[in-house]
C-alpha cells in the first residue's frame, strides 16, 4: 500500500476483520494499521526475501488482494503479485486514484 493510500485502508481493514478475515499487510503498512490499533499479520515483499505475498498467493492462503504502488521496484513487484492473482484466480483491488470510502 503506497504511502498516500494508507489513511484510507484503517476502515477498509476493519471492514475486512469484522468479517472474520485474517488481514496481512507488508511491514510499513502493518506498522500504519497497529498504530492506529488494529492487528494483523505482516508479510515480506518480493524483494524482501521469502515466504512473501506471491508464495502465499500460490500456495492459496489470499483469498483477496489489495495494492497500491509507487516507484519503479514496487510496480515490477506489483506486476508478480497481480499476475499469481490472475493465474490462481484470487480477486484483486488494484490501483485506485482516490481514497475509497465504505
Amino acid at each position: 500500500m503506497k504511502d498516500k493510500d494508507k489513511p484510507g485502508t484503517c476502515h477498509i481493514v476493519k471492514k475486512f476483520l469484522e468479517m472474520g478475515f485474517d488481514v496481512i499487510a507488508t511491514k510499513g503498512t502493518a506498522e500504519h494499521l497497529r498504530s492506529k490499533d488494529i492487528e494483523v499479520g505482516v508479510v515480506n515483499k518480493v524483494t524482501e526475501g521469502r515466504p512473501h505475498i506471491v508464495d502465499l498467493i500460490k500456495n492459496k492462503e489470499i483469498s483477496f488482494v489489495i495494492n497500491t504502488v509507487t516507484g519503479a521496484q514496487a510496480q515490477k513487484d506489483s506486476f508478480s503479485i497481480r499476475e499469481s492473482a490472475l493465474q490462481y484466480r484470487v480477486p484483486s483491488l488494484l490501483p485506485f486514484p482516490a481514497p475509497m470510502r465504505w
